[in-house]
């Protein structure tokens, strides 16, 4: 946490403010041999901050061409929807759950807990990865089909016993 204090602002914040000579030395930290990238960085944050506009906690809730309040709608209806399916609390119970539950040894449920949250974070790479690669409509078309399939099975091999 105290390395934090060390940290230099971040260039668009400076920008924000006006600052630009320290916008430009903190980029120019990152890219010292590359000053053309430096001033590409500068003239790519610029029209970020004049397409952003000035923002406001009014803005959140109207429905301007950037469409803020949808986008404020949908991350609150899924922190939501997280918070009632209960993964907060298997996440954190979780080395209970597999030794009172599932009978493996202390160790080798904290080990599988944590493991499980490794799981996690190697899955939400994987999915940024994917997502920015292919695309969003093309993952959840395939998600949909597979999982429609996956159902199907499901639905034919209970109905055969």
């Amino acid at each position: 946490m105290i390395g934090i204090l060390m940290l230099p602002e971040s260039p668009r914040w400076l920008m924000k403010k006006g600052r630009m000579d320290e916008a430009r030395e903190i980029l120019m930290l990152l890219n010292p041999t590359e000053p053309e990238t430096v001033e590409k960085e500068i003239r790519d944050i610029e029209i970020a901050l004049h397409m952003g506009g000035t923002g406001s906690w009014g803005a959140m809730f109207s429905m301007g061409p950037q469409r803020i309040l949808h986008r404020v709608v949908l991350a609150c209806a899924a922190q939501m929807f997280l918070q009632m399916s209960g993964i907060s609390m298997i996440t954190y119970y979780a080395s209970s759950i597999y030794e009172t539950d599932l009978g493996f040894k202390t160790r080798e449920s904290q080990i599988l807990a944590a493991a499980s949250q490794f799981a996690v974070i190697l899955g939400a790479c994987m999915c940024s990865f994917t997502v920015d690669r292919f695309g969003r409509r093309s993952k959840f078309d395939d998600e949909f089909r597979f999982s429609s399939s996956d159902k199907m099975f499901a639905d034919t091999s209970h109905r055969s016993h």
